[in-house]
């Protein structure tokens, strides 16, 4: 079955109670719920509670926002947002953030940078024991303390890592 109105503000019932909203003329709907829209200004889709804004919210420009009507990334969070383990790098497998319970660990290409771990009372750098250096430097850049993982060396200021 296909409704249309009268004046193109269209609404869509497709084959298999799809309900397609904003697709034109004679559009079979792809998904259960299909929303079309056009213009990054104009709002595509809003769920709201309790005559609140934003509890979800799909700009026309394809941005989501949850607990905002102004998304200003792709996925704009304005609240807590709750993870169970890991946190990935979009087409990067092994760079990731990964929670659990009294831990967090920051690895990038299957290193393991920072590791924070409460049950063993440390915070880790470079935890994996991967050839990984450490540096602080100071505001201009210079390096005031390096670490040196391949020889085992530590130096303070003028550091060349060698000697």
């Amino acid at each position: 079955m296909l409704l249309l109105d009268e004046d193109d503000g269209r609404v869509n019932v497709g084959y298999n109670m799809k309900l397609g909203v904003g697709l034109g003329n004679h559009t079979t709907p792809s998904a259960v719920l299909h929303v079309s829209g056009t213009g990054a200004a104009n709002p595509l889709f809003q769920v709201t509670t309790d005559g609140g804004l934003g509890s979800l919210f799909v700009s026309g420009s394809g941005k989501v926002g949850i607990g905002t009507i102004a998304p200003d990334y792709d996925l704009d969070v304005a609240g807590t947002v709750g993870v169970a383990n890991y946190i990935y790098h979009n087409g990067d497998d092994d760079t990731y953030l990964l929670f659990e319970d009294n831990l967090v660990n920051l690895v990038a290409g299957s290193k393991s940078a920072i590791k924070l771990e409460t049950s063993t009372g440390k915070i880790q750098l470079n935890n994996g024991n991967h050839d990984l250096d450490v540096q602080i430097t100071a505001d201009g850049g210079d390096v005031i303390l390096h670490t040196d993982a391949g020889t085992k060396r530590v130096g303070v200021g003028d550091f060349d890592g060698g000697t």
